[in-house]
């Protein structure tokens, strides 16, 4: 096998999966049977009284959740404001020379002459 940043995920999985596989050939898969029997009964029979212990704590994880995505809309929706109000500034200001631009009709036409300077 290859050993560069893309394949190493693949040599970490073959590495776990070849681990597994030579202790079922070895002759301690019945160890290994007996283990993953005592942990999965050890969580059905302490999970009544460890979920108890673990409730708050998923509560809180949901309250602060929730408080985070309450402030975020809070100051997205602040930004937008704000967005919106130079946008506006810009808008008026953008109106403001054009409206200037053609109140003045010698700056309209490059190289047009005044009334005056061809007077004399």
């Amino acid at each position: 096998m290859v050993n560069t940043p893309e394949a190493r995920p693949c040599i970490e999985r073959a590495t776990v999966a070849t681990s597994i596989d030579e202790v079922l050939r070895n002759g301690d898969d019945a160890a290994f049977m007996l283990e993953l029997t005592a942990a999965f009964l050890a969580g059905v029979i302490l999970s009544p009284v460890i979920r108890p212990m673990l409730r708050p704590l998923f509560v809180e994880a949901i309250k602060a959740g929730l408080v985070f995505s309450e402030e975020v809309k809070r100051v997205s929706a602040q930004v937008k404001e704000e967005v919106e109000d130079a946008a506006a500034e810009v808008a008026h200001e953008r109106a403001a020379k054009a409206a200037a631009d053609a109140a003045r009709p010698e700056a309209a036409a490059p190289g047009a002459t005044s009334p005056s300077s061809s007077a004399g």
